[in-house]
Parts: structure tokens; C-alpha cells; sequence
């Protein structure tokens, strides 16, 4: 078959292609939340291994982007998006076919190995089509994928389980995502214009001399403290919403659905004012919203303000406003002026979102599951957001200006 050219390719067909699959890689890690206490029954398992479930796609999406960077730096970005493709639709059938949850947890595994492939190479994909403020439009066009996911994967999630059972949710999107991988093999072009030769020590050197450069790795400290909030809080949810203030499923989904789309609200107010101010100013802007939310999680961690389910999606909307804006800004600033090795620098930023991500989770699932001590958490990473964001315009470290 002959691979698409960029010139014989429309760049909003390959960008809409890649917010596609990205939406249902979105929709799939969030369709289960709702259900969370439905699978735990039914499959007789306990609240901490269903966690696992949303736990093991962050790790995965956090450690297979630095395998994946490099190689498409090399081999190109459609050659590394068919099979990842392919992987993420045999882990969804293999969800919903899953007869145990550790048969579960193994074929969620193989999907997000897929999936940790997609998100990077996506960005790359916009890196090598798009620069300056285009690109960091394109960016914030792409993030939209992530709050439409979170937006209808609890309303899907509810609705198809009532009416059918969980297992169908993964089913469907299985099928959703075989259409689109034939879509992509027919119509994806390769973006990547100089292809070298894969090497391990040289992959390596790229990555060191990459973590070094703090015009770089300072947004990306900041992009990942402000991510981990929603991570911490969404891993709780479920059980905090449907257990503990007796929400039904369908309710939950409403407040997950409206925290959605405040976060997609936020984000197309980021893409028209970005027409007009730049990068670091609208990064100042969003990140005194964020200081509201971290007082708000300090506030409840010492019981000042109750903790009901309108003061808890009240302040998470607040968060969710500012947070798609400051992540794509600082996405926009790492990126900023940079031509090689975008691949591994997208890898990077989806490694260390993760894994700050992730140690917060993975905490907020060791301590007991109070809400005191998961705000507890969250206020502290919003703190530590803070004194990264100062060291980022502390004497000449500024951000490179886009």
C-alpha cells in the first residue's frame, strides 16, 4: 500500500484522525469510573485492585512514551501509530471478554501500551505539521479530547452497563477503534521529514541533554503538579460520590460530565485568547485561578469548609477551568523552538506527568481513604505547583516566550 504524503494529505483530516483515536483512548480510561462498584462485585474482587484499572493506564502512559518517543523519532510516526492502533483495540475486547479481574488488569495492560504510544506520537504529529502560536492552537484543539472523553465516558459508562452490562462499554469502543485503525491505514500520512537510524546510548544521551535544559523541564514540573490534583481525586470518586454521599450511578456521571465540560469550556476560551496575548501571560492569568483551588483543597483537608458533593464539584470546577489552560501553556513553553528529537521530548513530558501523577495516586491509595487525607494531598501538590511556577520566572530562568 502507499503511505500518504503530507502534500496529498489534508493536515485537518490527520489532526481530526488523532483527536478520534485520543478521544476513545480518553473515553476507555474514564467509561469504568461509574461502575466501579458494580465490577467489584461481579467480579468478587476488592475496591483497591478495580482502582488498579485506572492506576495501571497512568503508569503505562507514563513509562512506554520514552520507548515509543524515540523509535518514532526514527522510524517515523505512522509506522509507530498502526501498531500502538492495533493494541489499544485488542485490550478493549479483551475488557470486555475479561472473565476475572486479573484477566482484566492483563488486557488493560496490553491496551495502554497502546494507548501511551498514541498520546505521544499525536504531539509529535502536531509538532511536525505546526510552529509558534499555530502549534500551541493545535495543542489545545488536541487537549480537547481529553475533557470530551471525561465528559461522555461516565454518561456511556452508566447507561450501556444499566441497559446491557459493563462488559459492553469495552465491546463498543472496540469496534469504534477497529474503524478508526482502518481509517488510519488508509489515510494517515508520515509526518516525519528526516528519519535516522535508532540507537540506544544516543536515545539516552537526548534524553539527558533534554532533562537538563530548564527552559524545558520547568513547564513540564508545573504541567505535572497541576495534573496530579485530578488524578488523586478521580482515582476516589467513584467510591467517594456513590459510597459515601449515596449517589446513583447516572448522578455521579452528571457531576463528572459538568467537570468535563468546565474543563473544555476552558479550553476554548485558551484558543481564541491566544490569537491575541501570549504564552507566559495567559500561563500568569490561569494560575491565580489555580491558587483559588489550592486554597479551597487546604480548606477542606481541615474540615473549614464541609465536604459535601456540591462544595467538592464546586471547587474541582474551578480547577478544571484553569488546569486544560496551564497544560497546554506549559506543553506550548517545553516545546517552544524546538525542530529534533520531538518525539522523545513529547515522550518525556507524558513520563514525567505520569509519574508525578502516579506517586500521588499511589499515595492517596496507601493512606486511608478519608477525604481529609486525600485533599491533604492535593493541597500540597498545588503548593509544590506554586514554588515551581515562582523558580520559573526567578531571575533570568523565564520561560522561552512563543
Amino acid at each position: 500500500m502507499t503511505v500518504p504524503s503530507i502534500s496529498s494529505s489534508s493536515p485537518t483530516l490527520s489532526v481530526g484522525l488523532l483527536i478520534a483515536i485520543s478521544l476513545l483512548a480518553n473515553i476507555s480510561m474514564d467509561i469504568h469510573l461509574p461502575l466501579a462498584p458494580m465490577m467489584m462485585a461481579e467480579l468478587q474482587t476488592t475496591a483497591f485492585a478495580i482502582q488498579l484499572l485506572f492506576i495501571i493506564s497512568v503508569l503505562l502512559t507514563t513509562v512506554t512514551p520514552l520507548f515509543w518517543g524515540g523509535l518514532s523519532d526514527c522510524y517515523g510516526r505512522r509506522t509507530l501509530l498502526i501498531p500502538s492502533c492495533m493494541l489499544m483495540t485488542i485490550g478493549q475486547f479483551g475488557s470486555a471478554g475479561s472473565p476475572t479481574i486479573e484477566a482484566l488488569l492483563v488486557a488493560r495492560t496490553l491496551q495502554y501500551i497502546g494507548v501511551g504510544a498514541v498520546l505521544t506520537v499525536a504531539l509529535a504529529v502536531i509538532c511536525d505539521m505546526y510552529e509558534g502560536q499555530t502549534r500551541a492552537r493545535a495543542i489545545a484543539l488536541l487537549e480537547i479530547s481529553i475533557p470530551i472523553g471525561v465528559l461522555i465516558a461516565p454518561l456511556i459508562g452508566a447507561f450501556t452497563a444499566k441497559n446491557f452490562g459493563w462488559r459492553y462499554n469495552f465491546f463498543i469502543l472496540g469496534i469504534l477503534q477497529t474503524v478508526l485503525l482502518i481509517i488510519l491505514i488508509k489515510k494517515m500520512p508520515e509526518t516525519l521529514k528526516e528519519r535516522t537510524t535508532y540507537s540506544w546510548e544516543e536515545s539516552q544521551h537526548s534524553i539527558q541533554r533534554i532533562l537538563t535544559y530548564l527552559p524545558f523541564l520547568k513547564p513540564v514540573l508545573l504541567l505535572s503538579l497541576v495534573n496530579a490534583p485530578y488524578m488523586v481525586f478521580i482515582t476516589h470518586a467513584s467510591f467517594l460520590y456513590i459510597e459515601k454521599f449515596g449517589l446513583t450511578e447516572i448522578q455521579f456521571a452528571l457531576h463528572q460530565s459538568l467537570i468535563a465540560f468546565t474543563y473544555f469550556l476552558g479550553l476554548l476560551i485558551y484558543r481564541r485568547l491566544a490569537k491575541h496575548y501570549s504564552i507566559p501571560f495567559l500561563l500568569h492569568l490561569n494560575m491565580g485561578g489555580y491558587l483559588l483551588y489550592g486554597m479551597l483543597a487546604l480548606a477542606f483537608s481541615r474540615e473549614v469548609i464541609p465536604l459535601t458533593p456540591l462544595t467538592i464539584t464546586a471547587s474541582t470546577l474551578v480547577s478544571s477551568f484553569v488546569s486544560g489552560s496551564i497544560l497546554t501553556s506549559c506543553s506550548s513553553l517545553a516545546l517552544a523552538n524546538s525542530t529534533n528529537h520531538l518525539g522523545t521530548r513529547s515522550a518525556l513530558i507524558e513520563f514525567i506527568m505520569g509519574s508525578i501523577g502516579s506517586f500521588f495516586m499511589i499515595l492517596s491509595g496507601c493512606l486511608n481513604h478519608s477525604t481529609q487525607s486525600v485533599y491533604t494531598i492535593i493541597a500540597v501538590s498545588v503548593g509544590l505547583s506554586f514554588l515551581v511556577w515562582q523558580r520559573m520566572y526567578h531571575r533570568n530562568n523565564q520561560p522561552i516566550s512563543t
